[in-house]
């Protein structure tokens, strides 16, 4: 199986990234193709189909051995770059039991940043997308804790307000694509584009500037 990190570098960071070897662009690129194909064909066993519409969001991993780790709920699973993962209700202690994959509406979280205030050398931003065909909104306003709980957003997606250290506001939905990682200029990019140009300084990683 192809590394998360072996992906990235060859696909994601440029011309330069296969060195001397330009055969192993073609030979990586089918192998994440059929990397991607067998999580396809596992979906639609499952009844899952890829969402017409989607939503763009972003999410703290941690990354370990070239793979990438969801944080806390489900943390011991890899996640693949490029394969829709439908959510799983996994109850867990400690957390809120509001099923779904959470993501940012920013690459923004201070309250995940070290007491240095920057990003921990294991975590990195990724771009993600959620499906957007079913809008739940109206349903996760109507409950007391402005979500849902006990029940997983298939096919689609709803914004759950937060505090400011927790980004302000993530995307609770019913399946996740990591489109790619982000390095920290394009973090900090994002993240001054929108206004918050002390969070684009924090949100790198301690050796970065």
């Amino acid at each position: 199986m192809v590394s998360v990190v072996s992906a990235v570098s060859t696909l994601g960071c440029g011309s330069n990234s296969m060195g001397s070897n330009p055969i192993g662009y073609p030979i990586l690129k089918f192998l994440l193709n059929i990397h991607m194909r067998i999580f396809e064909i596992l979906n639609e066993e499952q009844g899952f189909t890829a969402p017409r519409r989607t939503i763009t969001g972003y999410k703290l991993f941690r990354l370990k051995n070239g793979n990438l780790y969801p944080l806390f709920i489900g943390k011991n699973k890899p996640t693949p770059v490029g394969s829709w993962i439908p959510a799983e209700h996994i109850a867990t202690k400690g957390f809120a039991e509001r099923p779904g994959w959470h993501a940012g509406v920013l690459p923004m979280a201070p309250h995940l940043r070290t007491k240095a205030n920057k990003i921990a050398p294991d975590r990195v931003w990724a771009e993600v997308e959620l499906p957007a065909d079913v809008d739940y909104q109206q349903q996760a306003d109507a409950s007391r804790t402005r979500d849902i709980r006990g029940q997983v957003p298939d096919n689609g997606f709803y914004r759950f307000k937060t505090n400011k250290m927790q980004g302000g506001a993530w995307i609770i939905g019913g399946a996740l694509k990591i489109v790619r990682v982000l390095t920290d200029d394009e973090v900090s990019a994002i993240l001054t584009q929108a206004g918050y140009p002390e969070d684009a300084v924090a949100e790198r990683h301690d050796s970065q500037q």
